[in-house]
């Protein structure tokens, strides 16, 4: 039984989509504000024989493992195993980390995602062609999570060509930046080429609501979207 927050997406949204790519079918009605990354990782777990809501806590608290093993990782490359650790217990102190490993949505998939393609680019002086792939990857799949995931391709080639995080001369790195996007790509191209075929634009999205809503909502969702205070 989910509860009255984030998990009224997965019931309206979330869970239909998944239910529809377990029978090879897109639902692209459900596909208005994200991607999907989130429903295909459910539909996948839910193939092992569990319902669609249990294989979404199951993602949950898969990702929010992964989650702290990243950062873990990430800090201790960059600041060391003591400062690492205390951040680790910051994290698994935190109140909304903890409600995310069992609320079912979006948040602590794509949260893993993020710590992930940024470990394996940063967590080494001198990452590996695998690592620098794994990372473009997971990051275009978090693009295919939540769209402000795009953030994660411009920040890694940066991180590469102008910070260095992959040592070596400037067509070595240019080359690494490159093998980054291409795994980007790879890992936002499924959707890219769904969402194109469905909707005739590859970036088709109704974000732009949502922005209005931050920007005129008043924080009363329903008046905002429906024009009244539904009951």
């Amino acid at each position: 039984l989910g509860n009255y927050a984030v998990e009224t997406d997965f019931y309206w949204k979330y869970g239909p989509a998944a239910a529809a790519l377990k029978q090879g079918r897109i639902l692209i009605e459900h596909f208005d504000s994200k991607g999907w990354g989130y429903p295909a990782a459910v539909a996948g777990v839910s193939m092992l024989g569990v319902s669609l809501f249990r294989a979404g806590q199951i993602v949950e608290l898969l990702s929010a493992c992964a989650a702290a093993w990243f950062l873990y990782r990430l800090h201790r490359s960059l600041l060391g195993p003591t400062l690492a650790l205390l951040s680790l217990f910051v994290l698994l102190g935190n109140p909304t980390f903890l409600a995310n490993t069992y609320e079912v949505g979006t948040d602590m998939f794509f949260f893993a995602l993020v710590l992930g393609s940024l470990a394996l680019l940063l967590r080494s002086g001198e990452p590996g062609w695998a690592a620098v792939l794994g990372s473009g990857l997971l990051g275009g799949w978090a693009f295919s999570t939540r769209y402000n995931g795009f953030f994660l391709w411009p920040a890694g080639v940066f991180a590469i060509v102008a910070l260095r995080a992959h040592r070596g001369g400037g067509a070595e790195r240019w080359r690494s930046a490159g093998v980054f996007s291409a795994g980007f790509l790879l890992g936002a191209l499924p959707w890219l080429v769904v969402n194109a075929i469905h909707t005739g634009n590859p970036l088709t999205n109704n974000n732009y609501t949502n922005v209005g809503y931050s920007v005129y909502g008043g924080g009363d969702w329903e008046k905002f979207f429906y024009g009244s205070e539904r009951k």
